[in-house]
């Protein structure tokens, strides 16, 4: 059940839109350029939403919590064993606290693809001892 439901995610987020910035309308370039909002793949996007019910965000979106806990749950099983090596009943609860503490402390990486950053933190978390030579 785990692995189907690892696969279904991976899926999701496999082909979720990445909004490319193409524009035809030509740039003018006399004006200072606005603040673009953040990707919809970044940790500026996707962390506020992956806060525990301790820190209830104004804007609780649970379709977006559970977007964010599916791709630690994801990551968590395809990891499993080879990149990350928790220890037996680590739950997807421990592993989101771990990724939002993770991320929290950059935030100069912010801009970054949540995914990345997320599986950064398991991997410093829990990281795979190498095999013995």
């Amino acid at each position: 059940m785990r692995t189907i439901m690892g696969a279904l995610v991976l899926g999701l987020v496999a082909v979720t839109p990445a909004h490319a910035q193409m524009s035809v309308v030509p740039k003018d370039t006399s004006k200072p350029p606005a603040e673009t909002a953040p990707s919809l793949q970044s940790a500026n996007y996707i962390l506020p939403f992956c806060v525990g019910d301790q820190e209830v965000p104004p804007n609780r979106n649970y379709a977006m919590q559970g977007y964010c806990e599916g791709i630690i749950y994801a990551l968590g099983m395809a990891l499993w064993n080879r990149n990350v090596c928790a220890p037996q009943g680590v739950i997807v609860d421990q592993e989101r606290r771990v990724v939002v503490r993770y991320i929290s402390a950059r935030p100069e990486r912010m801009h970054e693809y949540f995914i990345y950053l997320a599986a950064e933190a398991l991997m410093d978390a829990w990281p795979c001892k190498p095999p013995p030579n």
